[in-house]
């Protein structure tokens, strides 16, 4: 429970550690730049299938449980879950580290690719179909606009 907290913390988008603004000052600005460089790392590790697949199995065993018997910490483990993957995805691609040909997988791909090996895409079509649910509707639905990010519309069209 602490780890995944602190995890979730240290993903947070470098854009609301600042103040939801891109600093103008030249040393506040190095600062919000390692911080993304800093995320860039945490998200290319977050494509590993064993993560994503421990984070999946998780929150699968914690959606079994009917909302009854679920306590105030299982309620957190989801949302900080669902946050954590949402944190992940938000991560800015870093253009000089992904000089990669058209078709090469990006490291969000990759991490599209990990969730769907891991079951964790259809945990959130499930979280975002169903009424049981609707509390966390939001935080998948946040979740599946950012996993499209990367996508042109042109392309997802077809």
């Amino acid at each position: 429970m602490a780890t995944l907290r602190l995890i979730v913390n240290l993903t947070q988008p470098a854009f609301l550690c600042f103040n939801a603004s891109i600093p103008e000052d030249k040393t506040t600005r190095k600062f919000y730049l390692e911080v993304i460089a800093q995320l860039q790392c945490y998200k290319e590790a977050f494509a590993d299938t064993g993560i994503l697949g421990v984070l999946s199995e998780k929150l699968a065993s914690l959606l079994e449980k009917t909302w009854e018997d679920r306590q105030e910490d299982d309620r957190l483990v989801i949302e900080r879950i669902l946050i954590l993957i949402r944190n992940i995805l938000h991560v800015p691609v870093n253009p000089e580290d992904e000089q990669r040909t058209d078709d090469d997988a990006s490291i969000h791909d990759q991490i599209l690719w990990a969730m769907h090996a891991s079951g964790l895409e259809d945990l959130l079509l499930y979280i975002g179909g169903s009424d049981d649910e609707h509390q966390f509707a939001l935080h998948a639905l946040e979740v599946i606009s950012l996993m499209f990010r990367e996508q042109k519309p042109e392309a997802l069209a077809r």
